[in-house]
């Protein structure tokens, strides 16, 4: 079996799911335990498969310029979590106007430090690149009152650290912030917490704001 076979079985794979990576892998130990594919033979063909099955996975779930998870990640992720979970909604302030002084390189660069400066604070949780220049974390098992504190962190980190394509100026954002036991679904989730962060930032950006259901 040549690896460029095993690619192309692969790709069917990916294309229609008629042939799952497991059951190539097991072709291929099959294979050489019948003497037809050596160790090394063995060897090149799970980790071409492997190197395949990360790349699929990167394009499909990671943004190419952040590494954040994408938003289609976001809406799987999502629906995984049935009890506790609350979601940190977290837009960069003045962004606009960080494209139009310094161009758009370093607004790239500024959401790339943006998500690796959020995944350095928020340890563990996952990431991601929901649209434009806002993102969101998810915390499993975790209330308002924990994403709150979470958010706050993030929050304070940004705000004191300082960037030389900046003119060594930090960027700051707002974060608005939900948990599911506070409402019915989590599309309702969704919105509180997006609520939450408009409130942030038409309250004077650079804040959390988290949902009260007891306040209109």
């Amino acid at each position: 079996m040549t690896l460029s076979m095993l690619y192309n079985m692969q790709q069917e794979s990916n294309a229609n799911g008629s042939v799952a990576h497991s059951d190539i892998a097991m072709m291929l130990n099959s294979w050489h335990e019948q003497g037809h594919l050596g160790e090394v033979g063995l060897a090149k063909g799970l980790i071409e498969l492997l190197r395949n099955e990360f790349k699929h996975y990167k394009e499909s779930n990671i943004d190419r310029l952040t590494g954040a998870k994408n938003r289609k990640k976001f809406d799987e992720d999502s629906r995984r979590y049935t009890e506790e979970m609350s979601y940190i909604f977290i837009d960069l302030d003045n962004f606009k106007k960080v494209n139009d002084e310094y161009g758009h390189q370093i607004g790239d660069r500024t959401l790339q430090d943006a998500v690796s400066d959020l995944k350095r604070v928020a340890r563990g949780s996952d990431i991601y690149r929901f649209g434009g220049e806002e993102l969101v974390i998810i915390l499993p098992n975790t209330d308002v009152s924990g994403a709150k504190i979470v958010a706050e962190r993030c929050r304070r980190y940004l705000e004191t650290k300082t960037r030389d394509y900046l003119d060594n100026k930090p960027f700051t954002a707002s974060f608005g912030v939900a948990s599911l036991t506070q409402v019915g679904s989590v599309e309702e989730l969704l919105k509180k917490a997006d609520d939450c962060l408009y409130k942030a930032k038409r309250d004077g950006k650079n804040r959390v704001v988290s949902y009260d259901p007891t306040v209109p």
